[in-house]
């Protein structure tokens, strides 16, 4: 996933008369982004493919995709696409599919 920390740090100053300068130094963090898991099954004939197996006609793929922040166990929606591409052995496209 794209899960990370953001820090933010930054000084405040400003010169009072009698008293001189004085300065605030402030800074705090907190986890960012997003998280994916995804679960991706393949059959041929019946029977499972394992991962970087070849697979021939017919073959059937069944997957499972959750993304998740630190407040969401869980995102149904949000501004992301999901893209499907099917590879030949030689790492050549062959066909893909789209979802926004």
């Amino acid at each position: 996933g794209a899960l990370g920390e953001l820090k933010l740090e930054f000084t405040a100053s400003c010169f009072v008369a009698g008293l001189g300068e004085i300065h605030f130094d402030v800074g705090d963090s907190k986890q960012v982004g997003y998280g994916i898991r995804i679960d991706a099954q393949a059959t041929h004939r019946g029977e499972p493919v394992s991962i970087g197996s070849s697979v021939g006609m017919g073959a059937s793929f069944n997957f499972s995709l959750e993304l998740f922040n630190r407040t969401s166990e869980q995102m149904p929606c949000g501004d992301f696409s999901l893209r499907f591409t099917v590879l030949d052995p030689s790492h050549h496209k062959i066909g893909s599919s789209s979802i926004d």
